[in-house]
């Protein structure tokens, strides 16, 4: 499937696991780090096939809570208070506000846009429930040794019954990335090895596939993502702070 399918799910930045961590080699990849040191990154640069660039530049607290990220033209803060954590969009002189309503363990449970969010007993995310009308009503996480393996988004509209179910396999390796943002759970514990997505729309069923690979630097932190599909690659480049 030589076209990009772009999801926008909130958990796909999640918050750090380990401080550090060792890891095994991995016989899936080449230079595996045999110890991982998890950072928050500073800069994200995603290429796509035809040469589009997206650069993302992020900032922290003290605390390592993301507290801003930015595109060319695209500004998102964040804001920490007791009880909630306010996103704001900054867009084409336009401010666009999430509310989210966090419980005594810092997880967002809700927000003022109608979404709820359920977590399991170790703070991963396994429930993203949405009230937009014409959209998709809830995503549901499976979650085994520390990583998303299944995805499924239903549609609010249950008599098409559209679904898009995402699998995932893993490497050994520890994922060095993270982008502070726990209020929204924990991130996946290793790297994401293949990906494999099916769609069923209005009856038809539509799929495709992305394997993974990754360069490291010295710290067992990965510095280059090649996600191909086809003769598609998508790479995305990282720095630390």
């Amino acid at each position: 499937m030589s076209t990009r399918i772009k999801f926008h799910i909130s958990v796909s930045v999640m918050a750090m696991v380990f401080l550090f961590a060792g890891c095994k080699k991995d016989p899936a990849i080449s230079n595996t780090p045999t110890n991982v040191t998890v950072s928050n990154v500073k800069s994200q640069i995603t290429t796509s096939p035809t040469g589009v660039m997206d650069t993302f530049v992020y900032t922290y607290d003290s605390n390592g809570r993301q507290l801003s990220n930015q595109t060319d033209t695209v500004v998102t803060s964040y804001v920490y208070a007791s009880g909630t954590v306010t996103m704001n969009i900054a867009l084409a002189g336009e401010t666009f506000t999430t509310i989210y309503n966090t419980n005594t363990a810092g997880l967002a449970t809700s927000d003022n846009k109608g979404d709820s969010y359920g977590y399991n007993s170790l703070g991963y995310l396994t429930i993203l429930s949405h009230a937009v009308s014409g959209g998709y009503d809830s995503t549901a996480y499976t979650i085994v040794n520390g990583n998303v393996t299944t995805s499924v988004q239903h549609q609010i509209d249950a008599t098409t019954n559209n679904t898009v179910t995402i699998t995932y396999t893993y490497l050994s390796t520890i994922d060095s990335r993270n982008f502070g943002l726990a209020f929204l759970g924990k991130q996946n514990t290793n790297l994401i090895s293949t990906e494999n997505i099916t769609q069923v729309i209005n009856g038809s069923t539509y799929s495709g596939s992305y394997t993974y690979t990754y360069t490291f630097d010295s710290k067992g932190r990965v510095v280059q993502q090649l996600q191909a599909s086809g003769s598609d690659t998508y790479t995305t480049s990282y720095t630390y702070y």
